[in-house]
């Protein structure tokens, strides 16, 4: 039986068991709020958005990530089937090993 994390999840959804608060917030409680602000102009959260990286890079990013490098904050994964980046947004970076 294939398992995630040493934990046969193939068993738990042949039962039909549901896994409920694995989350880190409760954004739903949030979410109406900031749409509201962000709607209107009082927030702007595209300046969370630090870096646009090649899904192919990843690794090199979440290292980067891990050790607080170079501002890696929020990164937006780009694949394949990406738009290309939104006007505020940051271009495509290539990381070095």
């Amino acid at each position: 039986m294939p398992k995630t994390n040493h934990f046969n999840i193939g068993d738990l959804m042949e039962r039909g068991i549901r896994l409920i608060g694995n989350s880190q917030e409760r954004v739903h409680k949030h979410w109406h709020k900031l749409l509201e602000m962000i709607e209107k102009g009082e927030i702007n959260p595209l300046k969370m958005v630090f870096r646009r990286a090649a899904l192919e890079e990843l690794d090199k990013v979440y290292h980067k990530f891990a050790k607080m490098e170079d501002d890696m904050q929020k990164v937006f994964a780009q694949t394949r089937l990406s738009f290309a980046p939104a006007p505020g947004t940051p271009v495509l970076t290539t990381f070095k090993s």
